[in-house]
């Protein structure tokens, strides 16, 4: 046998389905055999870049997975890989800085999993940071900022309180990838 080879097609990339509302626009997700690929942003302080992707929760039970490929280069070593779910831009969202204050928040409260390529649970997040009111330096959606090989990863983004949910409230899905600096 040679190498594995990985073949991806048109229906394979995170794109907007054309005949899709805004709200359903990556559905179905819900399961890691539906999940459409998330790119990594160019800036990643960026809301508004390309490969942002805006979700919503559907019902409270909803899920939504999505995979990503951390490329291999002439290094041949991990990479730093940061995922993040916030408000989007579209709900007066920001990325996270250590800055940020988690009760003033908008948006759904995510949690989220990471998983590699065969399914084998990786990470599991919910908040991030110093939660406390009015204290900077957290969140309550889910991010994460860690070294990943090459290979093809999936994320399941689900509610972390399905009490407090509504289907107008959107959020996004963020991802960068680079270098790491011990390479």
């Amino acid at each position: 046998e040679g190498p594995a080879r990985v073949v991806f097609s048109a229906d394979d990339i995170g794109e907007v389905q054309d005949n899709a509302s805004e709200s359903m626009a990556f559905e179905p997700n819900d399961l890691r055999a539906e999940s459409h690929q998330l790119l990594p942003k160019e800036d990643w302080l960026d809301m508004d870049d390309e490969a942002v992707q805006v979700h919503y929760f559907y019902r409270r039970d909803d899920c939504d997975w999505v995979w990503f490929m951390v490329p291999a280069t002439m290094n041949f070593g991990p990479k730093r890989v940061r995922f993040e779910t916030n408000a989007s831009s579209e709900n007066d969202g920001v990325m996270f800085t250590s800055q940020n204050i988690a009760s003033r928040e908008r948006g759904p409260d995510t949690q989220l999993s990471l998983f590699d390529s065969k399914g084998k649970a990786l990470l599991w997040v919910d908040d991030y940071g110093n939660l406390a009111d009015n204290e900077p330096g957290g969140t309550y959606f889910a991010r994460f900022d860690t070294l990943l090989e090459p290979g093809i990863y999936y994320v399941k983004v689900e509610l972390a309180n399905r009490q407090s949910w509504a289907m107008s409230a959107p959020y996004a899905m963020h991802l960068g990838i680079e270098e790491s600096s011990g390479t």
